[in-house]
């Protein structure tokens, strides 16, 4: 089989084919060519296809008129006119918020049922607690679901129908399992020490002080770093630094390295606002004075704003 030379002379005559040259803006280079493709990169965006099983997904907003251990009885909801439906509609709840959880083993914990939004949690010492949903459900909160789920909600009315809705609570926001005992506060920093805060509240009459012992977020604290190598970096503690003044500051050393000193931003001030959590089951880690136990209550840098260690430069 012989390979077909075309002339120059050629190039215009009739009878000759030739594959046109794909047009791009005068005087702009050839884009670069993508190897997973096997093509030249577009000059602008490209139309992407919808993804196989996508196009169809419906997403709706429903207020909740009553609940059962797995399903939400819904109305829905027009945010703009305000007007609801007619007609009831049973939407599955998450998987982690149903009476799955009943009699089940799951990591040495044995939980049981105790009604809607409450169960019983034991370990394997024997020891006992409550845990509820927060947020609980209430009638008139108004939430998001979508359908269809292919292989369905795993939630059935009446058989051997599955429920076609379930919540979306990525979109509602999301609900968590808590020890029924568990209380978050807001309260005034006093004083900071290496593993943790002093911290009080008061009435809105500034009377009635109490003051608190607050463990520090894990990665803020002294004690189970200082002296410590991880991953090459070895980590010590002081508490001033000449033309710093007083704080906790650390060094970070590495061998063939410059050791830099950090602090923790933004830094802890008299007066700042702690959100405090607690009692931590199993503890905080944090037990400040000989013989005292540990803490039960933790800042929750969540609820306040997260703090971090960041290099000092003085």
């Amino acid at each position: 089989m012989g390979i077909k030379v075309t002339h120059a002379s050629e190039k215009n005559q009739p009878g000759v084919q030739r594959k046109p040259r794909p047009g791009r803006p005068f005087g702009m280079q050839r884009t670069p060519f993508n190897p997973m493709t096997g093509k030249y990169m577009p000059l602008g965006p490209e139309e992407q296809p919808a993804a196989s099983g996508t196009s169809d997904i419906e997403v709706q907003a429903f207020k909740i008129y009553d609940e059962s251990t797995e399903d939400l009885i819904c109305r829905e909801w027009d945010h703009e006119t305000e007007v609801e439906g007619t007609e009831n509609v049973f939407v599955a709840k998450p998987i982690l918020y149903r009476g799955f959880f009943d009699e089940v083993e799951i990591d040495g914990l044995t939980y049981k049922q105790q009604g809607l939004g409450r169960r019983k949690v034991t370990d394997q010492q024997g020891n006992e607690w409550f845990e509820v949903l927060t947020p609980k459900y209430s009638d008139g909160d108004v939430i998001f679901a979508k359908r269809p789920i292919e292989g369905g909600t795993g939630v059935v009315r009446s058989e051997p129908d599955q429920l076609e809705w379930i919540e979306d609570s990525g979109l509602t926001g999301g609900r968590i399992w808590i020890r029924e005992d568990t209380h978050v506060f807001r309260s005034i920093l006093s004083a900071e020490y290496p593993d943790y805060l002093s911290v009080y509240t008061e009435d809105e009459n500034g009377e009635n002080r109490e003051t608190f012992n607050v463990a520090k977020p894990y990665l803020l604290r002294q004690e189970p770093f200082h002296g410590q190598t991880r991953k090459g970096i070895t980590y010590t503690y002081e508490t001033s630094v000449p033309g710093y003044g007083l704080a906790i500051v650390r060094t970070c050393s590495k061998p063939g390295y410059n050791s830099i000193k950090e602090v923790i931003t933004p830094s802890y001030q008299q007066g700042d606002e702690i959100y405090v959590k607690g009692p931590i089951h199993r503890g905080t880690g944090v037990a400040p004075f000989s013989g005292s136990g540990e803490l039960e209550l933790i800042e929750d840098a969540g609820l306040g704003g997260c703090r971090v260690w960041a290099q000092l430069n003085i």
